[in-house]
């Protein structure tokens, strides 16, 4: 047995763990529970088609007995008939560590994992204050279920439809086994119980295991996820047909049931039953029947898909198309613009040479301008000069005489004649 963790890091832990076989509604109880306070993970393993709103697995221990099954050569996914597997010693630190941690911070926790099943007695030793929550629901829809899921890890019960039968009756006969055991640390209800009458066994969990549970949400289950049309068939004459130890440990879990919240056990139905001959061929039937439902809603599924795709595609060329016109009109606007823009070119190159000719001739007119200036300026100094000579002449006698021989010889030409 492993050692248990010391009771100072249990100290005033509330510890509620849900087992129970594959697609018995273990995801559906950890999600009620989820709801009334108990942290069943901070890391959850994502929805997927057999779980559409989540598995609420913790993916630690998830991976954690994935990998314990896998060490030993048994299918990851627990479909084993294996009575007794342990937990290798070089796994123990791994599963001290998960508690450890998730002791150090949380008060009222827990996790579910189907495969928690085949290691119950582990966990018990392991963690002496944890209790357990263990969900239990009929063979025949566990298998119709199974069948229907038809992934890639159901392969095994598509080669022998019969071996899902097998495992859930190994499965709820480890569940029987520890209760027996751990009377006071577990309570065996089944799904439909939890669907039906949630406060009733959250009432039992309180007292019982002292847990702090407010009211789980009540509107969280999906009548359309929890197919039990298995029941209202041939499938259970089926199944008893093929074992009547499942049909036993079938009744026995509704006894302990019964027995535990003081409900009326009613057994009348077993009177009922027929018995098919070559059951297992039937279930194997049974099995491909499924399959080639789920097989054609694909289909339907897809082809719902392909004529959305098609109306989409259709409103897509629509949309081309408008969007090709509106292309059409801004290439044709584009085009009108660059024409005018090349005429604006042009008249601006026109504007530009004009405007170097005016330039020019500016400057021609600018230097001929520039030479009046300089010989105005010359011509004015000669004039002063001029008149500077002229002022300086008359104030001569030489000048005066001159003057006057020409007033004479003006007379004289003049009197001449």
């Amino acid at each position: 047995m492993p050692d248990t963790l010391h009771p100072d890091t249990l100290h005033r832990q509330s510890i509620l763990v849900v087992a129970g076989m594959h697609r018995s509604g273990t995801s559906f109880a950890a999600s009620l529970l989820q709801s009334a306070g108990i942290n069943v993970g901070d890391r959850l393993l994502a929805g997927s088609k057999g779980n559409l709103k989540g598995h609420f697995e913790d993916v630690d221990f998830y991976e954690f007995h994935k990998a314990v099954l896998a060490a030993q050569n048994i299918d990851p996914s627990g479909w084993t008939l294996s009575s007794d597997i342990n937990v290798p010693i070089q796994f123990l630190p791994s599963a001290q560590a998960m508690i450890s941690e998730r002791s150090g911070t949380r008060s009222v926790w827990g996790w579910k994992d189907p495969r928690t099943t085949l290691f119950l007695n582990f966990w018990a030793n392991l963690l002496p204050e944890a209790n357990f929550l263990l969900v239990y629901r009929s063979p025949w829809e566990v298998a119709d279920s199974l069948f229907r899921r038809g992934a890639p890890e159901d392969q095994c019960f598509t080669e022998q439809a019969s071996f899902a039968i097998d495992v859930w009756n190994h499965y709820n006969q480890k569940v029987l086994e520890f209760h027996q055991l751990f009377p006071e640390r577990s309570v065996i209800v089944s799904v439909t119980s939890l669907i039906k009458k949630p406060e009733a066994v959250f009432s039992e969990l309180r007292q019982r295991f002292s847990i702090p549970l407010v009211s789980p949400n009540s509107n969280l289950f999906d009548a359309g996820l929890l197919d039990v049309s298995a029941s209202e068939s041939y499938k259970p004459d089926l199944v008893s047909s093929y074992s009547s130890q499942v049909i036993h440990t079938y009744q026995l879990l509704q006894q302990q049931e019964a027995n535990l919240f003081g409900w009326n056990y009613d057994d009348s139905w077993l009177n009922s039953l027929a018995t098919f001959s070559k059951p297992e061929l039937l279930i194997q039937d049974w099995m491909h029947a499924c399959r080639t439902k789920d097989l054609s809603n694909q289909v339907k599924q897809l082809t719902a898909q392909c004529l959305a795709s098609q109306a989409e595609i259709s409103d897509l060329r629509q949309q081309l198309t408008t969007a090709n016109a509106s292309l059409a009109e801004r290439q044709t606007e584009l085009t009108t613009a660059q024409t005018s823009l090349q005429v604006a070119q042009t008249s601006l190159q026109v504007a530009q040479t004009s405007l170097q000719v005016t330039q020019t001739s500016l400057q021609v007119t600018q230097a001929d301008l520039d030479r009046a200036l300089a010989w105005g300026q010359e011509l004015h100094v000669v004039v002063e000069y001029l008149k500077q000579v002229i002022v300086e002449m008359e104030s001569s006698k030489f000048w005066k005489i001159k003057l006057s021989l020409q007033k004479i010889q003006h007379y004289f030409s003049r009197h001449s004649g």
